[in-house]
């Protein structure tokens, strides 16, 4: 069902394609996107007359008038190219013009020097010419011949008024319309006043912000330095103390002058001892 389907729904947005594409654009497009869409229809009637089931389909009529306006428009389009390359000559063309304009003037001027007859009837010519051969030359004017192709087809290309400008232009749109377009328009501007005005409340409210953490940030980068001042002076006095300390060290007594002390001590004491267990008994004047 859904690939009988598929066919239906292809060709039914083609026919909606082609019909947005001429009621809308098509006088202004240029042939090759015509033939494009001319082309496209035409493959799609010719893979609906193969399939018997599509032939009587009500888009295969809508693809034949489309496929007629169509032709019609790109007929239009080349006969109006046509046209246009008629009445616009070539720069060259026009430069061809203006020398022999000037040539047969010259020409002239030579023969009424040489024939007075000649000069008369030169002059009555030249009289009854010389506001058409004028006008030619102006056309001929350099500044003319200035624009080139690509300034015709800018000025070919300007896009016409849209109908609801027209319609607006001319009073035709009801005042109901016009009321809610100028309300809509109030209410968009009093949108955006409303909106700036909360962009602008913000930003003050970031600039504070930010003003508030870079004092912060200096407050506590003064801290730091602070504290690496002190950390610093910390460890100058425990450089000093260590110093100290191998000096101490170095200079006092050690583990082993500590022991050889106690030992002296020791047999001193009992030297001490021994002498006066063994001068007890004996009296002495200087003791007696």
């Amino acid at each position: 069902m859904t690939a009988s389907r598929a066919p239906e729904i292809r060709y039914t947005r083609l026919v909606h394609a082609c019909k947005k594409f001429v009621s809308t654009g098509a006088l202004h497009a240029p042939s090759t996107d015509v033939s494009k869409y001319l082309q496209c229809v035409q493959q799609a009637l010719r893979s609906i007359q193969i399939d018997d089931a599509l032939v009587n389909s009500p888009f295969h009529d809508e693809l034949l008038t489309i496929e007629t306006d169509l032709k019609t428009l790109h007929a239009s389009i080349a006969v109006e190219s046509e046209v246009d390359m008629v009445v616009f000559p070539t720069p060259d063309e026009l430069r061809e013009r203006r020398r022999q304009t000037m040539a047969l003037r010259v020409a002239r001027a030579k023969d009424a020097t040489a024939d007075p007859m000649g000069a008369i009837l030169s002059h009555m010519e030249t009289k009854i010419t010389s506001a058409w051969e004028d006008k030619n030359a102006s056309l001929m004017d350099d500044d003319f011949m200035s624009y080139t192709a690509d300034d015709m087809s800018l000025s070919a290309d300007t896009k016409k008024p849209s109908i609801s400008a027209i319609r607006e232009q001319l009073g035709l749109i009801p005042s109901r319309s016009k009321d809610g377009a100028s309300l809509s328009a109030a209410k968009s501007i009093e949108v955006k006043e409303q909106l700036e005005d909360e962009l602008q409340a913000l930003s003050s409210q970031l600039k504070e912000a930010t003003k508030g953490l870079n004092q912060n940030l200096k407050d506590d980068a003064h801290l730091l330095d602070q504290v690496t001042l002190d950390a610093e002076a910390n460890q100058m006095k425990l450089d000093e103390e260590s110093r100290k300390l191998d000096v101490q060290l170095a200079t006092g007594m050690t583990f082993m002058t500590t022991i050889y002390l106690v030992v002296g001590l020791f047999v001193v004491f009992i030297g001490m001892y021994i002498f006066m267990k063994v001068w007890s008994t004996r009296h002495y004047p200087v003791f007696g």
